[in-house]
């Protein structure tokens, strides 16, 4: 599990990055109506933020204790049948 929490952990910490990035643009725009790109733009790069954010705690709710329980008990179910016939 300390390999999955160190990924999670960078998706988490590039997510944070980009939502800096966007909040600081946010920002200049708001204060200054300075866009290094047009609008439009702008207003992809915030949904596509949104869509991975929401992939990311998806991702989070999978990776709860309980479904990973589930899921290996599954998988071990699985290896078992799979043994047995020799």
């Amino acid at each position: 599990s300390g390999i999955e929490m160190t990924s999670s952990l960078q998706i988490l910490s590039y997510i944070s990055i980009l939502g800096a990035a966007a909040g600081i643009l946010a920002i200049s725009y708001a204060v200054f109506n300075i866009l290094p790109f047009p609008l439009e733009v702008f207003k992809t790069y915030l949904a596509i933020l949104l869509i991975l954010i929401m992939i990311f705690i998806i991702i989070i709710l999978i990776g709860t204790d309980y479904l990973r329980k589930k899921f290996y008990a599954s998988y071990g179910l699985i290896r078992r049948i799979r043994r047995k016939p020799k």
